[in-house]
């Protein structure tokens, strides 16, 4: 739809003038199988009685999960060749949910396992098990469900340039940022990039305008148009 710029939703003015949306993704298409099988590559559960220390490694033992072929699909995917070392776990259940220090949004590596994110590797023929040397779990809690996850996401929106861009490739759990990824231009002529959290939905705003496109009756290309996506 056609939208002038002033009947833009209020609901979604961003107040803060933030530019950046990020997020981490859990790994779907390790889970969905690659082209030898459709079974998942790791399978969400760790049997809790089979978890143990091993002097500074940590052993989490998660049956039915194929470290050799969940590397091969992460190399196809990151364009830096991630080997695995520093993947993030969390837990499904775990109550020490914090979005603003669980995740590494401050840009400082997480060194232990107190936080919502728990460093691990996988590593190419130790399969059924994920292993971390960052500390043992000891005093923590260990659940049976988690997500596996390679990679954080982020949409930067630059004013100056006008452009919508991806980056990916880059786990804050290890002390990155956006800028440490790979980068992608999504949108060109980008004059709205709006979000707001409502519950547990995410509403995100985007509006383009172009001279040469989107003119008014007086040809000064005074109108956008715009899409609105929830994410649940």
């Amino acid at each position: 739809m056609y939208n002038s710029p002033a009947s833009v939703n209020q609901a979604l003015v961003n107040t803060a003038n933030v530019t950046v949306l990020e997020w981490v993704g859990y790994d779907i298409d390790g889970w969905r199988g690659d082209g030898n099988s459709t079974l998942p590559l790791w399978s969400g559960f760790i049997d809790v009685k089979a978890t143990k220390a091993n002097g500074n490694t940590a052993i989490l033992n998660t049956s039915e999960t194929n470290a050799s072929r969940i590397l091969n699909v992460w190399q196809a995917l990151s364009p830096s060749g991630f080997n695995g070392v520093g993947a993030g776990v969390f837990f499904v259940q775990d109550s020490n949910f914090n979005v603003q220090s669980g995740f590494g949004w401050d840009g400082n590596l997480i060194a232990n396992q107190t936080t919502t994110v728990h460093r691990v590797n996988v590593t190419a023929g130790n399969d059924n098990i994920l292993s971390t040397t960052v500390s043992t779990f000891s005093g923590q809690n260990i659940y049976e469900f988690y997500k596996l996850s390679w990679t954080a996401y982020a949409l930067v929106y630059d004013k100056a340039a006008r452009t919508l861009t991806l980056h990916y490739d880059y786990r804050p759990w290890n002390g990155q940022s956006y800028a440490n990824g790979t980068s992608e231009v999504l949108m060109e002529n980008v004059d709205t990039f709006r979000f707001r959290s409502a519950g547990d939905a995410m509403k995100v705003q985007v509006c383009i305008q172009d001279a040469k496109l989107f003119q008014d009756n007086n040809g000064t290309g005074a109108f956008s148009i715009c899409k609105e996506k929830t994410v649940f």
